[in-house]
């Protein structure tokens, strides 16, 4: 006679279920029966950092998403909900598994697109160098102030301000976990480091130089950013003013690049510089692809930018959302490659115009530290990509 699985100690199938470090094994493992989904916490917050999935650009379904999920190399649609998927809204990134999405009104929210919570963050008109917002006009209209010693001011339309405005957008926890978390944002001209914090009504300056605005990220308590000289400043935000400290590193001349990123991991911190080529196409069509990264390591006790050859079996994520760090020996059977660098494609004023995706195709693929060699991901959802461009999000169950 056969073992009835369903009669298992409800004690050991949640010791079991703790044990599953994948939320999509964890949703199988709920599906088993009632018993065991009942056994199961109902949120798994034991689950680390899950290996992210690609969003892809909207297609003429807008209530549905479609993600390319890296673990198994599938696609899985996602129901958002129906306020959140109008034509003109725009995904920007991710941070901590929500969505930055931006609208051609000035308002700006938070999505998980797993759980479907929403959370309103300050509108664009609240940022410190915007003057004034006027929704007469066709586009609706912005007017800036320039950081420059004169101050002129400039006008920018809405299309515009929801597509090359911001850069990137980094949270310093869940919001759904947290609920005293904090939002930063680079602001691309004039590359000021803005904040606001939950409940706040606007974004405020940080006193961070605008030179540090390659990248940012969230690391050890602290927001870094980085500028082209690989000088960091660290921005402590925990307390009721923003506390800022700077650790230089000894170079003489900028990064020869176009992107820089910050990644950091379990045992540091790392600098990416992206370099990118043209494909030429034939007469003079050609398309911007990336051709190298250079990966250095911090060595704080210089502190100075050591350059690597090997990631040492992690896994880095680069592109418009938060960038991060896997360890691929942490999620057996999953079909992302260590020692490589996943990216996707990145602002710059070479390869956008006002929003349009310029690049068909997309600038998208694996790096392989050790050998140089990149790889494309699996292409049949690429032939068609449109504004906007693909983004790393990470499945995150609260």
């Amino acid at each position: 006679m056969g073992s009835d699985w369903t009669q298992l100690p409800s004690e050991l199938l949640e010791s079991i279920s703790k044990k599953l470090n994948i939320y999509a094994d964890y949703l199988r493992f709920q599906a088993v029966c009632r018993s065991w989904q009942s056994a199961a916490p109902k949120i798994p917050h034991h689950l680390p950092l899950q290996p992210p999935w690609l969003m892809l650009p909207p297609t003429s379904q807008q209530t549905y998403r479609a993600v390319f999920d890296l673990s198994t190399h599938e696609l899985h649609c996602l129901s958002l909900p129906e306020d959140c998927t109008k034509p003109s809204m725009s995904p920007r990134g991710s941070s901590q598994g929500w969505l930055f999405i931006l609208d051609l009104s000035p308002n700006i929210f938070l999505l998980n697109p797993l759980t479907r919570s929403k959370l309103d963050l300050p509108p664009l008109y609240s940022f410190p160098n915007v003057r004034s917002f006027d929704s007469h006009y066709i586009d609706g209209e912005y007017m800036l102030q320039s950081s420059s010693p004169q101050g002129f001011s400039y006008r920018r339309s809405s299309p515009y301000m929801r597509d090359c405005y911001i850069k990137k957008v980094v949270l310093s926890s869940s919001p759904s976990k947290d609920p005293n978390f904090v939002a930063t944002a680079i602001v691309n001209f004039p590359g000021q480091l803005v904040y606001c914090r939950s409940g706040d009504d606007s974004w405020s300056v940080t006193e961070v130089p605008n030179s540090f605005s390659e990248d940012v990220i969230y690391f050890h308590g602290s927001f870094y950013t980085v500028n082209n000289f690989g000088d960091l400043a660290v921005c402590d935000l925990s307390g009721a003013s923003p506390q800022v400290s700077f650790i230089r590193t000894p170079r003489t001349s900028p990064f020869r690049c176009e992107i820089l990123y910050l990644v950091g991991s379990d045992d540091g911190l790392f600098l990416l510089a992206r370099h990118h080529g043209t494909e030429w196409l034939g007469g003079n069509d050609g398309r911007r692809r990336t051709f190298k990264f250079d990966v250095f390591r911090l060595n704080w006790s210089g502190p100075v930018w050591e350059e690597v050859t090997s990631l040492e079996g992690k896994t880095l994520f680069v592109g418009e959302s938060s960038s991060f760090s896997l360890r691929a020996s942490d999620f057996p059977g999953c079909k992302y490659k260590e020692n490589c660098i996943y990216y996707t494609e990145e602002y710059s004023e070479s390869n956008f115009d006002y929003g349009m995706y310029a690049d068909r195709g997309g600038d998208i693929g694996i790096y392989n530290v050790v050998n140089g060699n990149i790889e494309s991901l699996p292409t049949f959802f690429f032939q068609t990509l449109q504004w906007p461009p693909p983004i790393w999000v990470t499945p995150n169950p609260w």
